[in-house]
């Protein structure tokens, strides 16, 4: 036996993979954050666009890259409740 793996995936067989509705995927798609392949009817997803979404997001930054310089920026007062006078 040979451990061919497929190239494409039924759509449905696509949403069990990624714990999607199908609904979620077709919008994902109008989004274009997937393709689908269409063969003679049949709606099919790359492997490589599941292997793709699978992945993990690194951070967007550091924690270093989120102080500010206070002296550049200052911080504007702002009050948020009126002070009502008796």
């Amino acid at each position: 036996m040979s451990d061919l793996k497929p190239l494409l995936v039924p759509l449905n067989d696509a949403c069990v993979m990624l714990g999607l509705c199908r609904q979620t995927l077709y919008r994902m798609e109008r989004d274009k954050e997937i393709r689908f392949t269409r063969i003679r009817g049949r709606t099919l997803v790359p492997m490589s666009e599941l292997q793709r979404l699978a992945e993990p997001v690194s951070p967007p930054a550091t924690v270093g890259d989120l102080v500010v310089d206070l002296k550049t920026k200052p911080i504007k007062k702002v009050q948020l409740f009126p002070v009502v006078s008796r």
